[in-house]
């Protein structure tokens, strides 16, 4: 039976700081899915500040053809989930084929949020980001066509891989097991020695 899978997130950023820029775009980074197979399960847009988002931001994941395989809004305010930097919205879950591209960004509109540049991006070990910058200009949600190793940050995706290494998690039937076990020996060795 395969490993149980937690939630991962796509980047880990530091060094981050406010940036408006100027005009509208979907941004967000271009990544190569590694030796296994993912399920993102999540979409999420950059919170700098990790106060709220002024306004929603739709975020899509496409293959490196452009086709887009799934879309989410994520909501204005605190009401999303912050991880990091980022505010995330479920997806129904989509499994990304190893070795395969990927592209993911979300829609930005001058004016609202600031998004975050000159930052030191890490990325999870099951993927490798292949473009930092992945951009397309314009108001609504696009598949990002212009490419850079510039870091600015955007978009990401939370995941889940079997092959990534997880945290021990207690199991009550056999914690129980144990627990039963180690009162009978102690048992067993006090009558013991009471013989003797």
């Amino acid at each position: 039976m395969a490993s149980p899978a937690f939630a991962f997130q796509g980047l880990s950023l530091s060094g981050v700081g406010p940036s408006t820029g100027s005009g509208d775009f979907s941004i967000g980074y271009r990544f190569q899915v590694g030796a296994s197979d993912i399920s993102v399960n999540s979409l999420g847009f950059l919170d700098v500040e990790q106060d709220g988002l002024q306004t929603a931001h739709n975020v899509g994941l496409y293959n490196d053809a452009g086709a887009q395989l799934s879309q989410v809004s994520v909501d204005s305010g605190t009401s999303a989930p912050l991880i990091g930097f980022f505010r995330f919205a479920t997806i129904t879950p989509i499994t990304l084929t190893a070795g395969q591209i990927y592209r993911v960004a979300g829609s930005f509109q001058f004016g609202t949020d600031a998004f975050a540049s000159n930052l030191v991006i890490t990325n999870d070990p099951a993927i490798t980001v292949l473009n930092q910058l992945a951009l397309e200009p314009g108001p609504t949600l696009a598949f990002p066509t212009n490419l850079s190793a510039t870091t600015v940050g955007g978009a990401d995706i939370q995941f889940t891989s079997a092959a990534t290494a997880v945290p021990f998690e207690f199991e009550p039937t056999a914690g129980l097991a144990i627990l039963g076990g180690g009162w009978l020996l102690r048992k067993h060795l006090k009558k013991k020695a009471t013989k003797v």
